[in-house]
Parts: structure tokens; sequence; C-alpha cells
């Protein structure tokens, strides 16, 4: 399995199975961040869906979503 290098946490870990996101987002995400932080992010995006009051299906807010990401 490949492994990868952490852009957040700088652990070497194996490389997330499948796109954790749609697009070269994900594909980014995958190649450089570590399931242990996607975790982290995926918790941490419903404060930040819920303060802001989004709703992650309009393009603009998913856009928002996104830049926090």
């Amino acid at each position: 399995m490949e492994e990868i290098t952490c852009k957040r946490c700088g652990d070497k870990t194996p490389k997330m199975g499948g796109n954790p996101y749609v697009g070269p987002l994900g594909e980014k995400v995958q190649s450089t961040i570590c399931p242990r932080c996607w975790a982290e992010w995926q918790k941490f995006s419903v404060t930040v869906i819920n303060e802001h009051k989004l709703k992650p299906f309009l393009p603009q807010h998913r856009a928002f979503i996104e830049d926090q990401m």
C-alpha cells in the first residue's frame, strides 16, 4: 500500500482508499492528508456548517466549505 506524509500532521501513513471527496480536491486530499486528519475534518465540518448556517447542496455554500477544508 502506498504511503503518504500527511500535510497537516506530518505522520507517514498509508494512503486513504477511495476518494474521500469528489473531483480534483478529493484527489488532492487523498494524496496529502492521512485518514486520521480527514476524520477530524469530517467532525469539524459539521461545526462549520452549523455555525455558518450553510446548506451544502448550494454551490456558494459548498465553495465556502471547500475553502475551509
